[in-house]
């Protein structure tokens, strides 16, 4: 499973326990909007694909074509949707090893090894998302108590 799929199985989760985050579950009612849209680490991701293939390659990336490959990594990341398994790869790491003017061959083999960095992009979007709800819980704390 990838992205969104495994951080709501996540945050239901966290929502069954949320006695232990003293966390109430109205706190979690914008985290299906919250799971969908705030994928902190898919940036990232597409950004060290593009690092991987410049490196590999011998290319120095401009800072021009790095500031680029930021911008159309945030968009995709937050156009795209999370879908199960590498079905998403190669359709949002593409278009930005296309934008550098790097080869896009060596995706195919990244495809293969994408599982091992996935497990930790779900682990740093689930610590943004319960971050976020956290914040706003006790946010809601304050606002009722004055």
């Amino acid at each position: 499973m990838k992205d969104n799929v495994k951080q709501a199985h996540e945050l239901q989760r966290i929502c069954l326990h949320r006695h232990l985050l003293a966390v109430g579950c109205s706190s979690l009612d914008f985290s299906p909007l919250a799971v969908s849209l705030f994928r902190i680490t898919s940036p990232i991701q597409y950004l060290g694909v593009v690092s991987f293939i410049a490196w590999a390659y011998g290319i120095d990336l401009s800072l021009t074509t790095t500031a680029i490959c930021v911008s159309l990594s945030v968009i995709i990341s937050i156009g795209s949707v999370g879908l199960p398994g590498q079905a998403i790869f190669m359709g949002t790491n593409l278009p930005v090893v296309q934008a550098a003017g790097l080869p896009v061959e060596p995706l195919g083999l990244l495809v293969a090894v994408d599982m091992i960095p996935d497990i930790f992009a779900t682990l740093g979007n689930v610590t943004a998302d319960l971050t976020v709800t956290s914040k706003v819980a006790k946010s809601e704390m304050g606002n009722l108590s004055n």
